[in-house]
């Protein structure tokens, strides 16, 4: 961005030579109440309003008191053979407004005739009131312009004649509808990224997608029958895997499955059931059957933490509190995801 100042405004005194010259020389005095370079100046002829079609913005790139060193034909402007007499001024140019990024709009052509008649406009997006900015050739129109909607995104200025550029800076009001799946312009189809919330899709559910469970395990019981007496102290249920799962660096894994246990020969017993991660063992489950053969059904969900990362084995153990029952793992029922969490 250019340097600005309030009402830096001069005459010249030698104009810069044609269309190419590079050098021009204000009054003398001018040249002290210029901003520090380098600067942008519009010159214009004397009692004429600045257009496109009559003027040229300079960028003065060295001054010494009242010469000033000149780059010609800025702002898509067209180079003019210029007089002793013209005037100069340093302006707000549509370009210099900070900060082109997210909801804020700059240098836009907005819709409408210039047509010398004219006088309403319309922003491509509805805008902000009170944000608006109007560039007539680059020079601010400031009270000049009435924001008539925002909403509709319509304003009015004076009329401006043919060749006339119009162009508009202001921050752009919301519109549109979103998805109740996005959270933080995320859908529940896409993969997340580190420090995205994890959304849920329409149906209030976290999709499949955005987890990945490339690096799950399973421990699920085989197609055949086990039977164990039962012990006060854990041991391994028979007839389930045990897989070698993968620690993340977080040392965290989440579990959760079923666990369905079949108590014999005895009318009441506690059964126990816990995860095994290496040395590491999960929360204790427990349910109590009640009266011979009867079934207990353990749904086991824990985040385990503190995890040696690296491989390590995962299984499932049981005990009970008597050691006189058998204890029969049903076949295809067991089954418990490992899934890793954080990096």
């Amino acid at each position: 961005m250019a340097n600005i100042k309030n009402l830096a405004n001069g005459i010249v005194l030698t104009p810069p030579s044609g269309t190419t010259g590079t050098t021009l020389v204000l009054e003398s005095g001018y040249g002290a109440i210029m901003p520090a370079t380098p600067f942008f100046l519009t010159c214009t002829p004397p009692g004429q309003l600045s257009t496109m079609g009559n003027s040229e913005i300079i960028q003065v790139t060295a001054r010494s008191t009242d010469t000033l060193t000149i780059v010609r034909a800025q702002k898509s402007t067209t180079a003019r053979t210029m007089v002793a007499g013209w005037v100069v001024g340093n302006g707000n140019y549509a370009d210099d407004i900070i900060g082109a990024t997210g909801n804020t709009v700059v240098k836009q052509t907005p819709t409408g005739l210039i047509n010398g008649s004219n006088t309403v406009f319309t922003t491509l997006t509805p805008y902000i009131g009170g944000t608006l900015l109007v560039y007539r050739n680059g020079s601010n129109e400031g009270n000049l312009v009435t924001e008539t909607s925002p909403s509709a995104g319509t304003f009015t200025i004076d009329a401006p004649s043919v060749g006339d550029d119009i162009q508009v800076g202001y921050s752009s009001a919301a519109t549109g509808s979103g998805n109740a799946d996005t959270i933080d312009n995320f859908h529940a189809s896409v993969t997340p990224t580190a420090g995205m919330i994890l959304p849920l899709n329409a149906s209030a559910q976290i999709a499949s997608s955005v987890i990945d469970f490339s690096t799950s395990s399973l421990i699920k019981s085989s197609a055949s029958t086990s039977v164990n007496t039962a012990s006060t102290t854990p041991v391994d249920i028979g007839n389930m895997t045990q897989p070698t799962i993968t620690v993340p660096s977080s040392g965290k894994v989440i579990i959760m499955g079923t666990i369905f246990l079949l108590l014999l020969n005895t009318t009441a017993a506690d059964l126990y059931c816990r995860v095994l991660i290496g040395s590491t063992a999960s929360r204790t489950f427990s349910l109590r059957p009640v009266g011979q053969y009867h079934g207990a059904n353990l749904g086991i969900f824990d985040v385990m933490t503190g995890l040696t990362p690296g491989t390590a084995t995962a299984k499932v153990q049981y005990w009970s509190v008597s050691s006189s029952s058998t204890v029969q793992s049903q076949p295809d029922y067991n089954s418990v995801l490992v899934l890793p969490i954080g990096a």
